[in-house]
């Protein structure tokens, strides 16, 4: 890994959203996704290879294959591992290349905001005619890689996403947590609070989604680890929470499952701000002597232009960078 990054510096990873997986994460994954006896392990975005060293470490008879879109990562992949070409990974855009099914699925998708997602309106023109699926227009890389995957996981299959957490407060979210849940098809989510140590570039939290095609609707744990040496017997510990999956409502924000309830905090004694009225958050941008206001709201209030200055109030209004 030091060699490819040293060798393409930090622009190029940024440019492809490259995230590495550590070997003890991607064993892990690799044993939830071939649980279900899969005889293929399928990679949605190769990269440097993690999931495939880790099943053949494993000793796992499967055939394994994926995708990658970055010539030059995959160019480092077949020279730098004696594996690679046991393995059948196409260069091409995962996500618009569609019609395939995987039964044991591993990522660590690229992670791009939705600003620096280029060519997201084809992406999201396929998911509108193939899936009936119109999404956000703040919906990043991971969660649009995560979206198609489970559309190709059939019966019986598995997956383990390694990816930024951020959909599950989100707005654009909603649509991602209903198709989770759809099936009752999600089993577990673990948070990973050393984050930096997964991934040290990360500036939003990070963890792992578990999803089993087992036509079971079982409950969701919600899991948060604290150190990765904890991670082999994760699923035998004790979760923060253990939700319904009918229960959970994909509009809600979730991050906050990981906390364990406080048994000091007597919700009886409480009344929920609604009772007060509405409420809602303007701008913080830390210069009070501003606000915002659309030119309607100024002209109805008889503002005279000159004390009025152009701004973008809001990400979306950015169209290009």
């Amino acid at each position: 890994m030091q060699d490819y990054c040293s060798s393409v510096g930090s622009d190029h990873r940024r440019k492809y959203g490259q995230f590495f997986t550590p070997a003890p994460v991607a064993s892990f994954m690799c044993e939830w996704a071939l649980a279900g006896g899969a005889t293929e392990l399928y990679d949605p975005a190769v990269g440097l290879g993690a999931f495939f060293s880790a099943a053949q470490q494993m000793g796992a008879r499967t055939t394994l294959a994926g995708a990658e879109i970055d010539a030059v990562i995959l160019e480092h992949f077949r020279d730098s591992q004696p594996t690679a070409q046991q393995a059948f990974v196409r260069k091409e855009d995962y996500l618009l290349n569609w019609g395939g099914q995987h039964e044991a699925i591993v990522c660590n998708p690229p992670y791009m905001r939705f600003q620096n997602f280029s060519g997201r309106e084809a992406v999201f023109a396929c998911f509108q005619n193939i899936l009936g699926l119109r999404l956000s227009g703040y919906t990043n890389s991971a969660s649009a890689f995560l979206l198609k995957s489970l559309s190709e996981l059939p019966p019986g299959g598995r997956l383990a996403y390694i990816m930024p957490l951020e959909f599950l407060n989100a707005g654009y979210g909603s649509i991602v947590k209903s198709q989770l849940l759809q099936s009752g098809r999600l089993k577990a989510l673990i948070r990973l609070e050393s984050e930096r140590e997964v991934f040290p570039d990360a500036i939003t939290s990070v963890g792992i989604v578990l999803v089993a095609n087992n036509q079971r609707v079982e409950p969701v744990n919600f899991y948060t680890l604290s150190d990765l040496g904890q991670l082999p017997k994760i699923l035998s510990s004790r979760p923060a929470n253990c939700l319904s999956s009918t229960g959970l409502n994909p509009s809600a924000k979730w991050l906050s499952y990981f906390e364990t309830p406080s048994d000091l905090i007597d919700d009886r004694n409480l009344i929920s701000i609604r009772e007060y009225g509405d409420f809602s958050r303007g701008i913080a941008t830390g210069a009070n002597e501003f606000f915002v206001m659309s030119s309607s709201k100024a002209r109805q209030l008889a503002i005279p232009s000159s004390a009025l200055s152009r701004c973008i109030a809001r990400s979306s209004q950015v169209k290009r960078c």
